[in-house]
């Protein structure tokens, strides 16, 4: 035990401090642990493949496919081009709109590509204005890691915790949508008020958006089309997952293909679109968590979770919350989710914290809100976060860490107490 938690906390440390690529990070830790491990016999070669959550990595492959070629025929600059212009050049209603559409488009597709597409049409329409678009681009980020929280593709600790615990899509949109739009409403609200005298400055140049043409942004029309059909279908076997018995992935990967027969492109232009060292450091930090479950770390920690919380399933909720939430701040809300879902796997099966067949133990949905909304901790917390800081200093923009958290700490834990709060329906409505 001594031995797998030490590499476990060297690997995170490296993760962390970002001093060697996060992936490499993973891969040195899966392969030590795999190596020491089978030395000294709390893990075999053998279940190494059988570690690994493939049902996870396909649906995130399929998606980048999708969303990657989508998102070169234009659609989304379209989106936002045509959202400044109903805004009229009011900068309040201009950050409120894209926080809505950045929300909105994070539930259906993954938050990091969202923000990748989003971030830099933003930074133009600002200067153009002639305003600061750092106060657009942050609470567009926000508000990608709130409202991937809603669904069970919109954001990485989603996707990871609905194929471990067998959670339907609808479940995901039941449960979470409506506690999502709240906390949206009170984070749009935090946000008028922290950049009050931001918002309060009258653009220049507000002629040279409303003349922006939003369908001269439309590289593909008809491959558009196409697009949207597809993703169209892919959500609504999506929803219907668990009625036809398909799993995630296939539904996913189909589309992809089908997406891919229909535009006509070769494979190669396709595969750069995939994020080839996401998927890897996937793949070794669940090899990495399996050497914790081999060496008895897991049963532990979940024994002593369950004592803690004193056999009550609503305590031992929001202590999953709150942990998960602050600790996502530090860890990041990837590598933490796919840590805690061995433990929150032995805490719904103690006696005390179980509930009837066929619902959905709360505890799961303290895990995804609290990793989802942690991702808004800090500027490392979530890997949109860092995408968006990186194009923001490419742009010229760099956003500062103490600015990122003068806005992002508040909004975490208005997002927390509210969560808390619907753990309490769930509880009431479970008992």
């Amino acid at each position: 035990m001594t031995v797998a938690a030490a590499i476990f906390l060297v690997t995170f440390g490296l993760i962390i401090s970002e001093k060697i690529h996060r992936a490499l990070a993973a891969i040195v830790g899966a392969i030590t642990m795999v190596t020491v491990g089978h030395f000294m016999g709390f893990m075999q070669f053998e279940t190494v493949v059988k570690s690994i959550d493939w049902n996870t990595l396909g649906l995130l492959l399929g998606m980048m496919i999708i969303v990657g070629i989508l998102g070169e025929t234009g659609a989304f600059e379209y989106v936002a081009i045509k959202t400044a212009k109903l805004a009229k050049g009011n900068l309040w209603r201009i950050m409120m709109f894209f926080v809505i559409v950045t929300a909105l488009v994070s539930a259906f597709l993954d938050n990091v590509t969202t923000v990748l597409l989003m971030a830099p049409v933003t930074i133009s329409i600002a200067k153009t204005l002639n305003v600061n678009p750092v106060p657009f681009i942050v609470t567009e980020v926000l508000a990608s890691n709130i409202g991937g929280t809603a669904t069970l593709i919109g954001d990485p600790p989603n996707i990871l915790i609905g194929s471990a615990a067998g959670i339907p899509f609808n479940a995901f949109l039941v449960y979470l949508a409506p506690i999502v739009v709240v906390i949206l409403v009170f984070s749009l609200i935090f946000f008028r008020i922290y950049f009050r005298r931001d918002l309060g400055v009258k653009p220049s140049n507000i002629g040279e958006v409303m003349d922006m043409d939003e369908r001269q942004a439309i590289k593909d029309r008809p491959l558009m089309v196409k697009g949207m059909a597809v993703f169209g279908v892919v959500v609504v076997l999506f929803v219907l997952h668990d009625l036809l018995e398909l799993p995630l992935s296939l539904v996913a990967l189909a589309g992809a293909t089908a997406f891919l027969v229909m535009s006509y492109w070769h494979p190669d232009r396709a595969m750069k679109h995939v994020e080839w060292t996401t998927l890897m450091f996937f793949a070794a930090l669940f090899v990495v968590v399996e050497g914790l479950n081999g060496a008895g770390i897991i049963t532990t920690l979940g024994g002593w979770f369950a004592n803690l919380s004193g056999g009550n399933l609503l305590t031992a909720s929001v202590i999953m919350l709150w942990f998960s939430g602050i600790a996502a701040t530090f860890i990041g809300n990837i590598p933490l989710t796919i840590a805690l879902i061995p433990l929150v796997k032995i805490m719904v099966a103690t006696p005390g914290l179980s509930v009837a067949a066929g619902v959905v133990n709360p505890i799961w949905w303290a895990l995804s809100l609290g990793a989802c909304m942690g991702g808004n901790g800090f500027i490392f917390s979530a890997p949109a976060n860092v995408i968006v800081a990186g194009i923001s200093e490419r742009m010229g923009m760099p956003i500062s860490f103490r600015k990122f958290a003068s806005v992002s700490l508040p909004t975490l834990f208005i997002s927390l107490a509210i969560s808390t709060g619907m753990l309490y329906l769930i509880d009431f409505a479970l008992t």
